[in-house]
């Protein structure tokens, strides 16, 4: 059973910060030549029963990117990584699908399937990058101050293991005013 997403812009710009302040990670911190992608995206989050998450436009067949349909992740010289798949239990009980357990993703490239059709085990996965809609979103990304100062909160907030990053940061607005922000912990389960 495909679970298509197509409708889930609530969870667009969480899918896509994830994955570009990922990349500005690897690559100030750890050296690591990586870049965000936006396209459709498929994975097999179950095999009993079969369970696809579709990330893209079922209006358009699945067959291209829209601001209703479509998935960020990071391609390195070998590696496909997708810091935003910990968020698919909460995307798929939104949706009243059967959840996923909260997993990351790291794979060899040579472990993308060629096909949605392709996908039949658990931790299949689908990717189909568009350059055009890769320009399109992280520029429309980029453009929204509150992303640039995230992506500023995050590199000053991270730090290289085996240092403990602070559970706690201290922010102030424009205003002068302080707010106290808690890092928030996903319990990695496994991995695709």
């Amino acid at each position: 059973m495909a679970w298509n997403l197509t409708g889930v812009q609530r969870f667009s710009k969480l899918i896509t910060g994830s994955n570009v302040i990922g990349a500005v990670l690897l690559n100030e911190f750890y050296k690591i030549q990586a870049q965000p992608f936006v396209g459709i995206a498929a994975y097999c989050v179950s095999t009993e029963p079969k369970s696809v998450l579709v990330f893209a436009d079922e209006n358009m067949d699945y067959s291209v990117p829209t601001d209703r349909g479509f998935h960020c992740w990071i391609e390195t010289d070998d590696w496909i990584i997708d810091f935003s798949t910990p968020l698919f239990p909460m995307i798929a009980r939104e949706r009243n699908f059967p959840t996923p357990g909260c997993k990351m993703m790291q794979c060899k490239r040579s472990r993308a399937k060629k096909a949605l059709n392709d996908l039949l085990v658990t931790g299949d996965f689908f990717l189909d990058r568009s350059a055009e809609f890769t320009e399109f979103t992280l520029k429309k990304f980029a453009a929204v101050p509150l992303h640039q100062d995230v992506i500023e909160i995050c590199r000053q907030w991270f730090v290289m293991p085996p240092k403990q990053m602070h559970p706690k940061l201290t922010l102030c607005n424009q205003d002068g005013e302080h707010s106290c922000v808690a890092f928030s912990r996903f319990d990695i389960n496994g991995s695709w």
